[in-house]
């Protein structure tokens, strides 16, 4: 992210919710973001209450999840997942003290194919050609098909969420 962001005015700095930076943001972040992380932590909802507590006012916290139960596989289990998350799901985790900005699923195509691998296919975890075919040519598509299905379905949801101004 740092690479990716460092010709913006942005400062980025990673820190763990249970160690706060002791300089700088005052242990108090503008945005935050957890990307696929969320499902490997069994008390989520206490997870996202000690998160809401460390945002500024105005502050933002994304939420990337795996979505959908009944992709939930042996390769979820193996990464150590707890659970996999639907919008109404993921939704129920957030404080009431956060205002829901955004809630949305992505990779529509992505949902078809777990789903074919899930019931016809049966593999635990994909080859790294099948990760390449993932990212080139599933991804793309997804990309163009999710608006055109307003988000109804994906492999992943993603929360954006807001601390209100007081």
């Amino acid at each position: 992210m740092r690479r990716r962001l460092r010709d913006a005015r942005i400062a980025t700095q990673v820190w763990n919710l249970n160690e706060p930076p002791a300089t700088g943001l005052n242990g108090f972040a503008e945005t935050a973001v957890c990307l696929n992380v969320l499902e490997h932590i069994e008390n989520d909802v206490g997870e996202l209450q000690h998160a809401a507590q460390h945002l500024a006012a105005g502050g933002v916290l994304v939420v990337l999840c795996p979505a959908f139960q009944v992709l939930f596989s042996e390769m979820d289990h193996a990464l150590g997942h707890f659970r996999r998350y639907t919008k109404p799901t993921l939704a129920a985790v957030f404080p009431p003290s956060l205002r829901r900005v955004e809630l949305f699923y992505l990779d529509s195509l992505g949902m078809i194919a777990s789903l074919t691998n899930r019931y016809f296919l049966r593999q635990n975890a994909p080859n790294a050609g099948q990760v390449r075919f993932w990212d080139s040519k599933i991804i793309p598509v997804s990309r163009v098909l999710d608006p055109l299905l307003l988000h109804w379905i994906g492999r992943s949801v993603i929360a954006v969420y807001e601390k209100p101004v007081a």
